[in-house]
């Protein structure tokens, strides 16, 4: 018989049509032979040829045994046929154990060992065995998602002998996979493909639409979470303006208190320069002065360790309110961290369902980055709003401090001017009464109080000394600059001083 062979898109012969399942191209039979084989006419077939089958018909015969059959491989099985109608051989290609090759055109099919086996062995024609091996590999693996065992023995047929069993065995039959007539139909394969492409696309669109249900629930949720962010956000925002209003208010009420600061300076320095005019003259009791100056002194530290008590009780509110505010972020902070995991888990299930939704994911990661960026931007901030607020407070005691202290020394230095005003005053008085009882200057009357004129001594008492720092017979004009003295005292002491005896007004 001559060797005739076609499958596996054979030279010169086009495949008609592609099987989608194995990608493995459908023949037809030969032209020459299709009215022979009418039968298999639209059947689903991979290749068709004439080939040599070997037997044996026994262990011990010497020699093999060679029939001239058709070879037919479908999409499930290799057959042998004797004629158009009969079927020496039919092989299911998944039950292959293995494929051995020996010489250049043999080929067996080895079957599972048992009593009953019976592998084939054929000799292909010449440049077929490639292709056949190929479709034999294609059609094992769409059936069992395995790749078929092979094994070359070399260029020696007879090699062949030691692995195939080709002896028919005690009590085989054959065992007809499909009856030639019954065979699958390239139009029946192509129907039921098509069939289940449409069962396919309806259940596609069952999931597509579950799906898009899903995915357009969590983008409402993402979307809920986003708004809420946005407004936890805003919250912040407001709180942080009130703290700069807050700060802008003690930056103000600074500048007042600089201001009356530079006032109380001035006054200072006014008082200063009245001191000095006074330290010019040499005055007995200044040494007295001194002394009381000290004590004032020792007064003021014992103040001022009073006001070191006050300032650190405020320096404790100060720690608190700062407490709270450290508070207040630590849990804006956790809220932000918990919302941050809540938005990576609803991401991580969106971008298991569509790979849609990681453009969402990405701007929402985009988002989150901007927050922390602004978070901390506005944490450093916080951090400089709480050093300057330090140092606004630490300057507002110093100065405050300072201030009470300098009002203290000035109030003791006018108590002191304000008693040696007294003292003049006196003297003068006790003078222009000597000048005016008629020029006698022997007898100085002393004072009964403060600003108050002593009664004239007795007749009998002998007349007092006078002071040595006046002259015992003043000339008019010296009469006429202590009268002016006296005057000038008389109106200061009408109008006394606002801050005499206490310390000005908390700014």
């Amino acid at each position: 018989m001559a060797a005739e062979a076609h499958g596996g898109a054979p030279p010169g012969l086009a495949p008609q049509e592609v099987d989608p399942r194995t990608g493995l191209a459908l023949i037809d039979v030969p032209l020459e032979h299709r009215a022979q084989f009418a039968q298999l006419a639209g059947t689903v077939m991979h290749y068709f040829a004439s080939v040599t089958m070997v037997t044996r018909k026994n262990a011990a015969a010497a020699r093999e045994q060679r029939h001239d059959r058709w070879l037919l491989v479908t999409d499930s099985a290799a057959f042998i046929l004797k004629s158009p109608t009969m079927i020496n051989r039919s092989v299911t290609v998944s039950s292959v154990v293995e494929v051995v090759l020996a010489g250049d055109d043999d080929l067996v099919l080895s079957l599972p060992d048992g009593p009953l086996r019976y592998d084939l062995w054929v000799t292909l024609p010449p440049g077929d065995r490639g292709r056949v091996v190929a479709l034999l590999d294609a059609v094992y693996a769409f059936h069992t998602q395995r790749r078929l065992p092979h094994r070359d023995l070399g260029h020696d047929p007879a090699a062949l002998y030691a692995v195939a069993q080709v002896t028919t065995p005690s009590g085989w039959k054959l065992e007809v996979t499909e009856e030639v007539d019954g065979m699958l139909q390239k139009d029946a394969l192509f129907q039921k493909l098509r069939e289940d492409q449409a069962a396919y696309t309806e259940e596609q669109a069952v999931i597509d639409g579950e799906f898009q249900r899903i995915r357009s629930h969590l983008q409402e949720d993402v979307a809920r979470h986003t708004q809420q962010q946005h407004e936890d956000f805003g919250q912040f925002k407001r709180e942080y303006q009130r703290l700069q209003d807050a700060h802008n208010n003690l930056v103000v009420q600074f500048d007042v208190m600089a201001q009356d600061v530079d006032a109380y300076v001035k006054l200072l320095n006014e008082k200063d320069r009245e001191i000095e005019q006074y330290k010019r003259g040499d005055h007995p009791k200044v040494q007295r002065l001194v002394h009381e100056l000290e004590t004032t002194k020792l007064k003021r530290e014992v103040e001022d360790e009073k006001r070191r008590g006050q300032a650190s009780q405020e320096l404790q509110e100060v720690r608190a309110i700062k407490q709270q505010q450290a508070a207040l972020q630590e849990q804006h902070a956790v809220e932000t961290r918990r919302q941050a995991e809540e938005i990576q888990r609803l991401t991580a299930l969106v971008n298991r369902r569509d790979g849609e939704l990681r453009a969402a994911d990405a701007a929402i990661q985009e988002r989150n980055g901007l927050l922390q960026a602004k978070q901390a931007e506005i944490q450093q901030r916080d951090v400089k709003l709480s050093e300057r607020d330090r140092e606004l407070r630490y300057t507002k005691l110093l100065m405050r401090d300072t201030f009470r202290r300098q009002v203290e020394e000035l109030d003791a230095i006018r108590g002191q001017f304000q008693h040696y005003d007294d003292q003049m005053v006196s003297f003068i008085q006790r003078m222009v009464a000597g000048h005016g009882a008629g020029g006698d200057t022997g007898a100085i009357p002393r004072p009964a109080s403060r600003g108050g004129l002593s009664p004239p001594p007795p007749a009998h008492m002998p007349p007092e000394k006078p002071a040595t720092l006046l002259p015992e017979s003043p000339d008019p004009a010296h009469l006429d600059w202590l009268t002016s003295m006296q005057q000038q005292h008389t109106q200061q002491t009408a109008s006394p001083s606002p801050y005499r005896g206490q310390p000005p007004a908390r700014p």
